[in-house]
């Protein structure tokens, strides 16, 4: 079978029967389609027989495009192509030499997450200071709070967004943590964490009765004890984005 004729009953196998999302099947298609451009190039003819492929010659391929500087990403990407054309070509028998074994995808390089220096940090603490001063509701104070504990306990994003006001104990100066697997720790307040966290529940907790849950006043219900302590619109938990 002509690797052409072969690209074409891939795809059909792709969107059918593994169900990938036309997007996912596309990118694996021309991948593929890159490598049977440069194989009939290499063999001098305009299309080539599926069955003739080997490790060689998709590994040449792989090196020659490492050369021209894709990333370890991107090869990454079209050897997990190749691995699902040559087990589709197992499967129907059109591929008789098996060396699925011998692709191995790359590791991706790690790339190391920036961070913000001590200046740039006291500009947003500033900001934030400033900006709480024009507001009048609960924002302002919400936002300068919210990235004291970003800050200062070092919370992961989806952390402090799902940071609920009976995590924070007041009592005992603490705010449990629920991570990765739901992972529990416990990481201790300052001094000066613990004041603003009291200030600010018991100033904009008046009007949702959290300042009465925060400090075991009663009143407030257990509803208003699983609310977020850092709430965007309607009490909700805000996103990422």
């Amino acid at each position: 079978m002509k690797l052409e004729e072969a690209l074409e009953l891939f795809r059909d196998h792709l969107l059918f029967k593994q169900m990938l999302t036309r997007q996912t099947a596309e990118a694996y298609l021309a991948d593929v389609s890159e490598f049977k451009d440069y194989y009939a190039k290499q063999q001098g003819e305009v299309d080539v027989e599926a069955g003739k492929l080997s490790y060689k010659d998709i590994s040449n391929f792989l090196a020659e495009r490492s050369e021209a500087g894709i990333s370890a990403r991107s090869r990454a990407r079209k050897t997990s192509a190749f691995r699902s054309f040559l087990s589709f070509l197992l499967q129907q028998k059109i591929l008789a030499d098996n060396f699925l074994g011998l692709l191995q995808s790359p590791k991706a390089s790690l790339k190391l997450p920036e961070f913000l220096s001590e200046e740039e940090v006291m500009q947003i603490f500033d900001s934030l200071k400033k900006n709480q001063a024009k507001k009048t509701d609960a924002k302002g104070e919400r936002d300068y709070l919210l990235f004291q504990y970003l800050y200062v306990l070092g919370l992961r994003i989806s952390e402090l967004a799902m940071l609920k006001v009976e995590d924070v104990d007041l009592f005992e100066g603490f705010v449990r943590v629920f991570g990765k697997g739901s992972k529990q720790r416990l990481l201790p307040l300052s001094g000066k964490l613990l004041r603003a966290s009291k200030e600010y529940l018991a100033k904009h907790g008046a009007r949702s009765s959290l300042a009465l849950v925060a400090f075991g006043l009663g009143g407030g219900g257990a509803k208003d004890s699983h609310r977020i302590m850092f709430p965007a619109n309607r009490g909700k938990a805000f996103s990422r984005a």
